[in-house]
């Protein structure tokens, strides 16, 4: 055999075996991390758990959020921003139900209906402390502060942005439960009295995260009958303007000290009226009333926006204007 040729030989055969040898230790990777028996040689950690608060805090399916293309891309329309935005004229607020068509997020932040509803922990166990406190006014007061949560819950089961999950998946239910003490509250008997302090109970559970027994909720109810309109006037102010919206813009002094207040406030008030334009309304089909409506919740949305740009002057004109329509509103009709 030639020199060259030999060479050549040995060269094919030294490839060939180191090849061999590195096909042996790829196989043998696995093996050698199990050890012989086939069993790690290493701990790993034990999967993590979740509760169902946190696990719902998650999309099932992220795509039906992203919206078709690749990720990155246009946002659904739907996907509204928790930032309250002046209130849009187009469409009515829809029936209390949880496919309600109208953007609330434009007119109310998910933190506002949030800190709202705990707002009502303390004047609700106040007039349901005692049976002689309730029979003696605490209804009245009980009748307004369950008929506004009944409101709330009605619009967190339309709400468009993130709302608290646990509110918004029982919130068709815990709106009749609020509505029906709401109706219970005119009078102040021994049964409504018992009605009112579980209420106040199941309340305190909800602002700490418990959880109440719930009723199945009525798919067909309307929002005149969700929320009364006297009730909601009367959670506004008696004298036909809104006292804290009042105050909070008297001075400047006021209006720094309480934008965060009277932000959530002004958010409530445009909220009540567009809820009062719904045609289930008494007068929803009188031009005259739609236009004291329309303005009520337009100047209520200006108050929202002079407190964006700290415009104490836009909010004072703004709360001026907002008075006027709720006085003129109040002299020509009476719920």
């Amino acid at each position: 055999m030639e020199p060259n040729t030999k060479r050549n030989h040995i060269r094919l055969l030294t490839t060939i075996a180191i090849c061999l040898g590195a096909s042996a230790m790829l196989h043998a990777g696995p093996a050698m991390q199990r050890g012989t028996a086939g069993k790690r040689l290493f701990k790993t950690a034990p999967p993590p758990k979740f509760d169902q608060e946190t696990i719902e805090t998650f999309f099932t399916d992220a795509r039906s959020k992203l919206g078709p293309g690749q990720p990155g891309g246009a946002a659904v329309a739907s996907n509204a921003s928790s930032t309250p935005d002046a209130g849009g004229e187009e469409g009515g607020a829809g029936p209390a139900d949880s496919s309600g068509g109208f953007a609330w997020s434009k007119l109310i932040s998910a933190s506002a209906l949030e800190d709202e509803i705990k707002a009502q922990l303390t004047p609700v166990a106040e007039a349901t402390k005692t049976p002689s406190e309730f029979k003696g006014g605490g209804n009245h007061k009980d009748r307004v502060y369950f008929t506004e949560l009944a409101m709330l819950f009605g619009v967190i089961a339309q709400y468009d942005g993130d709302v608290r999950s646990s509110w918004k998946r029982d919130a068709l239910a815990l709106r009749d439960l609020f509505k029906r003490a709401g109706v219970n509250c005119k009078v102040g008997t021994d049964n409504s009295f018992k009605e009112a302090k579980q209420r106040s109970e199941d309340l305190a559970q909800l602002v700490s995260g418990g959880k109440v027994e719930l009723p199945k909720p009525d798919p067909d109810v309307k929002w005149a009958d969700v929320a009364n309109r006297p009730p909601l006037m009367e959670r506004m102010g008696k004298e036909g303007f809104d006292p804290r919206i009042k105050a909070w813009t008297a001075d400047k002094g006021e209006f720094s000290k309480n934008r965060q207040a009277l932000a959530n406030e002004a958010q409530l008030v445009a909220v009540i009226a567009r809820l009062i334009q719904d045609e289930s309304y008494e007068y929803a089909d009188d031009e005259g009333y739609l236009g004291f409506a329309k303005e009520l919740e337009r100047q209520a949305t200006e108050i929202v926006e002079s407190i964006k740009a700290d415009s104490f002057e836009r909010a004072q004109t703004a709360a001026g204007q907002l008075n006027k329509a709720c006085s003129s509103c109040h002299a020509d009709y009476r719920s």
